[in-house]
């Protein structure tokens, strides 16, 4: 495994109220493993799944995709999940109800840290460059 392919999961983010009302809308645990595994998914994909609105054949390829990959039945059941992460806040509505993309504030939070980690240490044992006088 690449160990930049890892992310955070705190031990406790069952019980984070926003995951307990998922979980409590949905069929229980099996909502937080979908939820964590929701979150691989947007590392790995940059915070952008476009599952458009089930009207194009490009968002349906992706949402059946996603559907497989979270365990849920159908693409209708996969919207229905979608909505309700969204509505305990999990994921954006808006970029969701507007664009038909999956993404979430906290993974792109992190992916924007990790990139100017990755650019201050990439900067930083090279001399500065001196400015023409």
């Amino acid at each position: 495994m690449d160990a930049q392919r890892f992310f955070n999961v705190s031990y406790d983010s069952r019980n984070h109220p926003k995951v307990r009302m998922l979980r409590m809308m949905g069929g229980g645990i099996v909502e937080y493993g979908r939820y964590v595994a929701l979150l691989g998914i947007l590392y790995d994909m940059g915070n952008r799944v476009y599952v458009g609105d089930g009207s194009d054949p490009l968002g349906n390829a992706t949402a059946a995709l996603l559907a497989d990959e979270l365990d849920v039945g159908t693409l209708d059941e996969l919207r229905a999940w979608l909505g309700m992460a969204a509505e305990c806040g999990l994921i954006s509505g808006e970029a969701l109800a507007e664009l038909g993309i999956v993404a979430s504030n906290s993974v792109g939070d992190q992916l924007v840290y990790r990139e100017k980690k990755a650019e201050a240490g990439r900067t930083g044992g090279r001399p500065r460059k001196k400015a023409d006088s």
